[in-house]
C-alpha cells in the first residue's frame, strides 16, 4: 500500500479533491499558447521542410492564433540565411503566403 497522505488529513470531500488534484497536477495536459510558437527555433542543420512541419504541428494545437502571430513567430525562429533575408525584405501578407514562399525555397533546396 502506498501512503502519501498523513493520517487524519482528509476530513471531507473537498480535502480529498484538493489532495488528489495536487498529487496529479503534473499529469495534466496544458493548453498551448502562442508563446509555444515563439520558443520554436530552426536547428542549425535543420532543413526548411522539417522546420515548417514542426512549426505547423505546434500551431495546430493552439486554438486561436492570428496569421500575424504565425508569420512573426515563424520568422523569428528561422536561421539567418537566404530565405530569412527574403522574408525581411518583403514580409508576407499572411501565413498562407509565407508557406507558399517557403515551398518555393524548399523546391530549390531539394533540387
Amino acid at each position: 500500500m502506498v501512503k502519501w497522505l498523513p493520517n487524519s488529513s482528509i476530513y471531507n470531500f473537498m480535502d480529498f479533491r484538493a489532495a488528489f488534484l495536487h498529487h496529479f497536477a503534473s499529469s495534466r495536459c496544458h493548453q498551448k499558447t502562442s508563446m509555444n510558437l515563439f520558443s520554436l527555433k530552426q536547428g542549425p542543420r535543420e532543413v526548411l521542410r522539417v522546420y515548417i512541419q514542426r512549426f505547423n504541428q505546434v500551431a495546430m494545437n493552439i486554438p486561436a492564433v492570428s496569421s500575424y502571430v504565425l508569420v512573426n513567430a515563424f520568422t523569428i525562429g528561422l536561421t539567418k540565411g537566404e530565405f530569412f533575408q527574403s522574408l525581411i525584405r518583403r514580409l508576407p501578407k499572411d501565413f498562407g503566403h509565407l508557406q507558399k514562399k517557403a515551398n518555393e525555397y524548399i523546391n530549390v533546396e531539394e533540387a
